[in-house]
């Protein structure tokens, strides 16, 4: 039960009872109350008193105190202002209240649950540790997030064989969250991104040689503790999102490896189409046709090497020569010079990313 649900769950009883109410550790600082002031106060005499006393009721003063047993041992302890006879029936009520919502809470978390709840944003950060101690992960550890993109009727299929790659549960968590599947994995010592990267494409080609699917998977940067998971998974879908953008025919996207592609996705639009403008002066790019482009694509690849490029082309070296020499007339860059093929691939790339983007608001 988070410490937010507590507070709440205080000030509700308080207004009922007419008085203050408030929840204490088994340490005796008081976690909640309905009046502020008091939380953060020590009240470890009562406490201790009652552990040794074995009472599961006692009054100091003007206070009431019962104390409420949870999974089997006392982990809280709750207290009434009020020398009414009511008190106690009032805590006894309260008392079953809790443990009625802790074992709710308890029986419904599995580890599934548990990441889309954080990827959510619905547990508080206060109680990520806790409960994943609870659930025998260890909130200390270095985490990694996959993301795997197949298509909707897939989902289920790739998470059971997820699951068959990575079978330790303590280690790894499989669930299906804003269709995709997630995989978040603990590190181990000395792993780096190439051991991330062949358990990704490990994944690939598991998915497509069993089930026969396609899939994609982007990873997220190493999050230090289970806190920051979240974080983890925002990056792995920026990568997804970028990855779809400059490198599609890839299968496996880095969040730290976006390279030129995440300047290019955070640039505003009229810069962009300032700059597309600036290099394509007359829209050459769209009259240079598909097998210009292939070629054009071939060559970035293989760095700008005259003879490789041909060759993987099944074209004479001369073919390719004369048809760099008919882009640079279309379009005034010669694309064996660095610099102009340096402004050629990136001018292409934003372009690239402001068509994405028309093609987003025209779905919309």
């Amino acid at each position: 039960m988070s410490l937010k649900a507590l507070r709440t769950y205080a000030c509700q009883v308080a207004e009922i009872a007419g008085t203050d109410f408030g929840v204490i550790n088994e340490t005796g600082i008081v976690l909640v109350c309905s009046n502020k002031d008091e939380e953060g106060n020590d009240r470890a005499a009562a406490v201790e008193a009652m552990s040794v006393s074995e009472c599961s009721y006692c009054r100091f003063g003007d206070v009431s105190y019962y104390k409420v047993p949870v999974s089997g041992k006392t982990d809280l302890f709750i207290f009434l202002r009020s020398k009414n006879q009511s008190s106690k029936k009032i805590l006894e009520l309260a008392a079953i209240n809790i443990q009625n919502i802790m074992l709710s809470r308890d029986e419904k978390l599995d580890k599934a649950g548990f990441l889309n709840a954080i990827l959510a944003d619905k547990i508080p950060a206060d109680d990520v540790f806790a409960l994943a101690k609870k659930l025998q992960l260890d909130p200390s550890a270095k985490w990694i997030v996959f993301l795997i993109k197949t298509k909707k009727e897939a989902i289920s299929g790739t998470g059971e064989m997820i699951r068959n790659l990575f079978p330790d549960r303590n280690r790894n968590i499989i669930s299906e969250h804003e269709g995709n599947t997630v995989l978040v994995r603990q590190v181990r010592a000395k792993e780096n991104a190439g051991n991330f990267e062949e358990n990704a494409k490990s994944i690939v080609d598991t998915l497509n040689t069993e089930l026969m699917v396609n899939a994609k998977v982007s990873i997220g940067a190493v999050a230090n503790d289970f806190g920051e998971i979240k974080r983890s998974f925002a990056e792995a879908k920026t990568a997804q999102r970028i990855g779809s953008i400059f490198e599609n025919e890839k299968t496996v996207v880095n969040y730290e490896k976006l390279g030129l592609g995440r300047l290019i996705y955070d640039l505003p639009a009229s810069s962009s189409k300032l700059f597309v403008r600036e290099v394509f002066k007359k829209n050459d790019l769209e009259s240079l046709g598909n097998e210009t482009l292939i070629t054009i694509q071939k060559l970035f690849e293989n760095n700008l090497n005259i003879s490789e490029t041909a060759r993987l082309l099944y074209i004479h070296r001369n073919t390719l020569i004369y048809r760099l020499e008919k882009i640079k007339k279309a379009t005034g860059l010669d694309l064996r010079e660095f610099d102009d093929a340096v402004a050629f691939k990136t001018a292409l790339l934003v372009k690239r990313n402001l068509d994405k983007d028309d093609a987003l608001n025209n779905n919309i």
